[in-house]
């Protein structure tokens, strides 16, 4: 906690946002609960994040206790390299239904076979909301 409230104090007199990564720890194959993922990130924007990072875990009706209890705008990490394109552009669809602002992926983009078709495919759904249908046109497979 430290570290944040620090690096915000930083950031804040140069007038620059932070985003934070926010976590949950869980046993090896256990997946934290939207209640907790809340927490974190509200924990986040209490000690003065702009933003929050967080994973998506399903279903968006329960994932929506997220982004209604963050003030915050909440994005949503990209996480592990998925291996089907639908897979994640559900998961995508899903989150910003939830409320989620947007999302900061990587793997998912700069590992795929087509990372420019799938750029597209993730702004057609953030930005143009297009339906994953729609969306998944964008992508060369």
């Amino acid at each position: 906690m430290h570290v944040l409230t620090s690096l915000v104090d930083q950031c804040s007199s140069l007038g620059m946002p932070v985003m934070a990564e926010m976590l949950v720890k869980r046993e090896a194959g256990a997946h934290p609960s939207a209640e907790d993922i809340a927490f974190a990130a509200r924990i986040g924007a209490e000690l003065g994040a702009s933003l929050i990072k967080t994973p998506y875990v399903p279903p968006a009706e329960e994932y929506r206790v997220v982004t209604e209890t963050c003030y915050v705008p909440v994005v949503v990490l990209g996480g592990a390299r998925a291996d089907n394109d639908r897979s994640v552009l559900t998961g995508v669809d899903d989150a910003l239904r939830a409320g989620a602002a947007g999302l900061a992926m990587g793997r998912n983009v700069w590992q795929h076979t087509d990372p420019g078709g799938m750029t597209r495919a993730l702004v057609a759904l953030v930005h143009g909301r297009a339906t994953v249908d729609e969306a998944f046109k964008e992508i060369q497979t």
